[in-house]
C-alpha cells in the first residue's frame, strides 16, 4: 500500500519567513500514475508558496 514513512518534524517559524517541510513515502507501483502528495494545514491544502498565519 501507498503510506507516509517519514512525516515531517514540528517546526516553529517567524511569521514572514520561509519554511521548508519534507517527507518520505512508499508508493504502490499500481498507482503510480495516481500518486500526489497533498500538504495540509488546518485540514485545508496549501500551494507551493502559499502563506498561512
Amino acid at each position: 500500500p501507498t503510506k507516509i514513512v517519514n512525516f515531517p518534524q514540528d517546526q516553529r517559524v517567524l511569521v514572514g519567513t520561509t519554511v521548508q517541510l519534507s517527507c518520505q513515502a512508499e508508493v504502490d507501483p499500481s498507482f503510480i500514475k495516481e500518486y500526489e502528495v497533498i500538504w495540509e494545514k488546518d485540514s485545508i491544502p496549501l500551494n507551493d508558496s502559499q502563506s498561512t498565519g
